[in-house]
């Protein structure tokens, strides 16, 4: 991958990333770090695609200018995705801290 210089380096990228997520993802979620609805859900869907359309508008080659229309309305979607699963998150903690301070009354 060295000798394609930017291209082999992100591909390298890559290779790493889905091999960690392989390895690793499954492994957090059977330990209970990681809920399994944070990891499989509409949001998490929203935000690889965002990723996938930006990776592919990229390559195609598309212009500039669609690009900077495009980026701002996904940088919003993927902002509100991570709001919802954050706020989601959020809630099950708290539940469980509730459901924990009625445990010990």
């Amino acid at each position: 991958m060295a000798r394609w210089g930017a291209v082999g380096l992100a591909g390298s990228f890559a290779i790493a990333y889905v091999l960690n997520t392989v390895v690793f993802i499954p492994l957090y979620v059977m330990k209970g770090l990681v809920p399994k609805a944070t990891i499989v859900s509409k949001e998490a869907a929203l935000i690889w695609a965002a990723i996938v359309v930006a990776a592919v508008i990229t390559l195609v080659g598309t212009p500039v200018a669609f690009r900077l229309v495009v980026f701002p309305l996904g940088a919003m979607l993927v902002l509100l995705a991570f709001g919802k699963i954050y706020a989601g998150e959020s809630s099950t903690r708290l539940s469980r801290i509730e459901s924990g301070a009625k445990a010990c009354d």
